[in-house]
């Protein structure tokens, strides 16, 4: 796989951050979280995901609380949005041209499971959790990247 320029995946993940806070009564209230899949070539957003409950559940009621790294995994009625984006390009008959994800958030090993039945050789994200290490290990050892992008860089577009 072709390099990409960091400033051009941190332009990326910017406008991803930018689609986190358009206000959705649907979306997680502890897991906001944007993932875009992208074609390598011309970088072209194929589909994007956020963490929504889905239509027929209720609003998410999570515990702000709540250990976000490793319990909300798990406890959290939303479809996450790797999921979310993977399933939009699916259904549009565009997963084969996704290469590229980049993501808010690393993914969870839920997500990392179906993320592997893809063609996706990269996963661009903005955190590193403990947790997620070893998903990025089993990631690695396929011979795929993973790159981290300074999260800093973005915290002034999270909305109060």
């Amino acid at each position: 796989m072709k390099q990409f320029p960091v400033e051009l995946l941190s332009q990326l993940m910017g406008a991803l951050y930018g689609m986190q806070y358009q206000h959705d009564h649907r979306q997680c209230p502890r897991g906001m979280v944007t993932a875009g899949l992208f074609e390598p070539d011309s970088l072209l957003l194929i589909a994007a995901g956020r963490n929504l409950v889905p239509a027929r559940h209720a609003p998410c009621k999570c515990d702000d609380d709540a250990d976000t790294h490793c319990q909300g995994s798990q406890t959290c009625k939303a479809t996450h949005a790797e999921v979310r984006a993977i399933n939009k390009a699916q259904q549009e008959g565009n997963l084969d041209k996704a290469r590229i994800l980049l993501s808010t958030r690393p993914p969870c090993e839920k997500c990392f499971h179906r993320i592997e039945e893809t063609p996706v050789e990269l996963i661009v994200t903005t955190d590193q959790y403990p947790d997620r290490d070893r998903v990025r290990m089993f990631w690695e050892a396929q011979d795929k990247q993973w790159m981290v992008l300074p999260h800093a860089k973005y915290l002034h577009l999270r909305h109060t």
